[in-house]
């Protein structure tokens, strides 16, 4: 019985052997091609082209304008923006007032819509905090007025 069993271990043993001496030392070769940010918003030139072609007044904050100077929130980067009073008022509470809009609103902006990506900032009631964006993450802001 011993020696079957020796037999049967050896058979198995001889059997399994040729297929590791089969596999090569070398790895298959894989290219990946892809796009450094396929999500990358519009660079800001081609912003300006396509905004200049909308009607009404419009305008472009590149990131290049803010980034070398204090700007915490939204007021710090719209306040060079015609038409837009932007002005922070007690802690985190901001106003924000585009034309005249919602000028009488506080901490809760009504009139205004903001948007992130094309999707409203907004709560279900329809106001807006603007204080919970981060702007310092955009590489552009578009304002539409």
């Amino acid at each position: 019985m011993k020696t079957q069993f020796a037999a049967a271990l050896l058979a198995a043993t001889c059997l399994a052997t040729p297929s590791l001496a089969n596999d090569s030392d070398q790895v298959p070769v894989i290219i990946v091609t892809a796009k450094a940010n396929p999500e990358d918003p519009p660079v800001v030139a081609e912003a300006r082209e396509r905004l200049a072609r909308t009607p009404g007044s419009v305008s472009v904050v590149a990131a290049e304008a803010y980034e070398d100077r204090f700007a915490v929130g939204t007021p710090d980067i719209l306040r060079d923006v015609p038409g837009v009073l932007a002005q922070k008022r007690y802690g985190e509470e901001g106003r924000l007032s585009i034309r005249g809009s919602g000028l009488d609103q506080s901490f809760h902006q009504r009139g205004v819509l903001l948007a992130q990506d094309g999707v409203p900032f907004a709560d279900a009631d329809g106001f807006s905090d603007f204080q919970k964006i981060d702007p310092l993450g955009a590489r552009f802001v578009e304002v539409y007025k």
